[in-house]
């Protein structure tokens, strides 16, 4: 049940500066992962102040934030965000029904395009090495992923600290599979860390079971699905 004073509405573009912070805040060690001040072999250049620090947190949340921007076009109806009584995000949820979609209009509506600019501009403040080591690693972890049958996905959950422990994160997932209910998709799967058991407590309360495993360079992936037809 959502708690009181808050409610799930649509994305809006208004929404991504918090969005972006929930993000980073949720997921910081995978983002610092593939971040130049996280290599040893560049550690020279790691940030030795809280200025540098903040300036290089304030260009990660360019980032995300274009990439959230992104999935917003594509899935507006699947990107769905848990506000409170001041309309300021407190968490969201992100599922897709597919691929195909996001890739199609990335190219052929420019973002790829923009987000290269932006990146030569120096305004995401990644390295051409922290670029690399992000392609490599979609490309180690769809070679060890599990193939599963499902057709749709839970992309990204998120919750922010001052409001988890509330019932946010299960009510915006219950709010997610109800949207793929309607649109007809019987079979949904995401990824989890098998470090990260509240949320696997919330998936599994959803129905999800772990169907396998994958693997990418920051750490391994617990494979859940569940069939929204039980």
């Amino acid at each position: 049940m959502l708690p009181d004073n808050y409610q799930i509405v649509k994305f809006e573009e208004k929404y991504l500066p918090e969005l972006a912070r929930i993000f980073i805040g949720a997921f910081d060690d995978g983002v610092l992962f593939f971040s130049e001040v996280e290599d040893t072999r560049v550690k020279a250049t790691r940030p030795e102040n809280e200025l540098e620090t903040s300036a290089r947190r304030r260009k990660l949340e360019n980032a995300v934030r274009d990439i959230l921007k992104l999935f917003g076009q594509v899935f507006s109806d699947g990107f769905l965000v848990a506000v409170d009584e001041n309309d300021k995000p407190q968490g969201y949820i992100i599922v897709i029904s597919g691929v195909k979609s996001l890739w199609k209009e990335a190219v052929f509506g420019g973002h790829i395009f923009r987000l290269l600019s932006r990146w030569l501009q120096g305004k995401y403040g990644l390295t051409l090495f922290d670029v690399g080591r992000v392609i490599y690693n979609k490309v180690y972890y769809i070679a060890f992923s599990v193939r599963g049958t499902a057709d749709a996905q839970i992309l990204s959950l998120a919750v922010s600290p001052e409001a988890r422990g509330k019932g946010l994160g299960s009510s915006l997932t219950g709010a997610g599979l109800d949207y793929l209910r309607e649109i007809g998709i019987k079979r949904v799967k995401l990824e989890v860390r098998p470090d990260n058991p509240a949320a696997r407590h919330i998936y599994e309360k959803h129905g999800f079971k772990v169907v396998g495993k994958a693997n990418d360079l920051h750490d391994d992936w617990y494979v859940m699905e569940a069939d929204l037809r039980e």
